[in-house]
């Protein structure tokens, strides 16, 4: 399924990577980057497609104006990570970790968020159009302002999360 992957970076290295290639290209595309740690990568403006980032560690990365499509983050860990205005449809977000996250303007449209863990985290703004949220644990989260048609949160956990002038009466909660 996947033609290519950076084998055998490690830490910084699989930074100094993935920088590389999106110096030589806008998008990645058709690669696994899998079970690396990522510190403070610009991935602002830059696309990606049929990638697997599963089980990374993302810590101080920008995702500002990127543009996501059919990408797999399972069970990665984002530790004060920016998503503002990331354009992303049908990517995998399950079992993550968000830590003080903001995905203000973001539109996020069929996402999985399935068996997430998110705290101190921003989606303001956003659209999360027929994205699921199963068995989320949601602490300190909000969704101000957000169409969520059609988004369900069944069997999640919420602590402290607002859901103010959202059109929460078309989600499943």
């Amino acid at each position: 399924m996947f033609e290519s992957t950076l084998e055998g970076a490690r830490g910084s290295d699989a930074s100094d990577r993935i920088r590389a290639i999106y110096t030589r290209e806008y998008r990645l595309y058709r690669i696994k980057v899998e079970r690396r740690t990522m510190k403070e990568v610009d991935f602002s403006e830059k696309g990606t497609m049929w990638v697997s980032f599963a089980s990374s560690h993302f810590i101080g990365c920008d995702f500002t104006d990127s543009h996501l499509e059919n990408t797999f983050f399972d069970f990665a860990r984002f530790e004060n990570c920016t998503f503002h205005d990331v354009i992303a449809f049908n990517v995998s977000f399950a079992g993550c970790r968000f830590e003080n996250c903001d995905f203000s303007g973001a539109t996020m449209d069929q996402c999985n968020f399935n068996g997430l863990h998110a705290s101190k985290c921003d989606f303001s703004d956003s659209s999360m159009k027929r994205s699921r949220f199963i068995n989320a644990r949601l602490s300190q989260v909000q969704f101000f302002n957000c169409d969520l048609k059609d988004a369900i949160f069944a069997f999640s956990h919420r602590e402290d999360v607002s859901f103010k002038h959202s059109n929460v009466d078309e989600a499943y909660l």
